[in-house]
Protein backbone atom coordinates (compact mmCIF):
# COMPACT_ATOMS: atom_id res chain seq x y z
CA UNK A 1 0.00 0.00 0.00
CA UNK A 2 1.34 3.64 -1.34
CA UNK A 3 -0.59 7.03 -0.17
CA UNK A 4 -0.14 10.27 -1.88
CA UNK A 5 -2.17 13.58 -0.45
CA UNK A 6 -5.42 12.43 -0.84
CA UNK A 7 -4.81 9.06 -3.12
CA UNK A 8 -4.37 5.25 -2.23
CA UNK A 9 -2.80 2.67 -4.55
CA UNK A 10 -2.34 -1.38 -3.48
CA UNK A 11 -0.66 -3.79 -5.01
CA UNK A 12 -3.57 -6.83 -4.48
CA UNK A 13 -3.96 -10.55 -6.02
CA UNK A 14 -1.56 -11.60 -9.10
CA UNK A 15 0.29 -8.50 -8.97
CA UNK A 16 -2.30 -6.08 -10.07
CA UNK A 17 -2.86 -2.40 -8.72
CA UNK A 18 -5.91 -0.61 -7.40
CA UNK A 19 -6.33 2.96 -6.47
CA UNK A 20 -9.05 4.93 -4.62
CA UNK A 21 -9.37 8.87 -3.48
CA UNK A 22 -8.24 12.41 -5.34
CA UNK A 23 -8.12 11.73 -9.02
CA UNK A 24 -7.45 15.61 -10.35
CA UNK A 25 -4.26 14.78 -11.71
CA UNK A 26 -5.05 11.30 -12.95
CA UNK A 27 -3.25 9.96 -10.01
CA UNK A 28 -5.36 6.36 -10.09
CA UNK A 29 -4.07 5.38 -13.35
CA UNK A 30 -7.93 4.82 -15.05
CA UNK A 31 -7.71 7.11 -17.68
CA UNK A 32 -9.63 9.58 -15.95
CA UNK A 33 -10.26 12.58 -13.52
CA UNK A 34 -12.71 11.03 -11.65
CA UNK A 35 -12.49 10.85 -8.23
CA UNK A 36 -13.43 7.56 -6.43
CA UNK A 37 -13.94 6.25 -2.60
CA UNK A 38 -14.37 3.04 -3.95
CA UNK A 39 -10.44 0.90 -5.48
CA UNK A 40 -10.48 1.05 -9.37
CA UNK A 41 -7.94 -0.87 -11.64
CA UNK A 42 -5.12 0.99 -12.77
CA UNK A 43 -4.79 0.49 -16.60
CA UNK A 44 -1.91 -0.71 -18.62
CA UNK A 45 -0.23 -2.12 -15.77
CA UNK A 46 1.07 -5.70 -15.61
CA UNK A 47 3.76 -7.43 -13.91
CA UNK A 48 4.04 -5.00 -10.95
CA UNK A 49 6.87 -5.19 -8.20
CA UNK A 50 6.82 -1.89 -6.20
CA UNK A 51 4.32 1.25 -6.00
CA UNK A 52 5.24 4.38 -4.80
CA UNK A 53 2.77 7.77 -4.07
CA UNK A 54 4.15 11.43 -4.39
CA UNK A 55 1.66 14.19 -3.43
CA UNK A 56 -0.21 13.92 -6.81
CA UNK A 57 1.38 10.95 -8.46
CA UNK A 58 2.23 7.12 -8.16
CA UNK A 59 5.31 5.20 -10.09
CA UNK A 60 5.23 2.03 -10.56
CA UNK A 61 8.39 -0.36 -10.68
CA UNK A 62 7.37 -3.47 -13.09
CA UNK A 63 8.86 -6.73 -14.39
CA UNK A 64 12.61 -6.09 -15.66
CA UNK A 65 12.78 -2.89 -13.95
CA UNK A 66 10.71 -0.65 -16.19
CA UNK A 67 9.49 2.41 -14.96
CA UNK A 68 5.80 3.65 -15.89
Amino acid sequence: ISAGRAHTCAVVAAGAVKCWGGNDEGQLGNDSLATSPSPVDVINLTGTVVIMSGDQHNCAVVSGSTMK
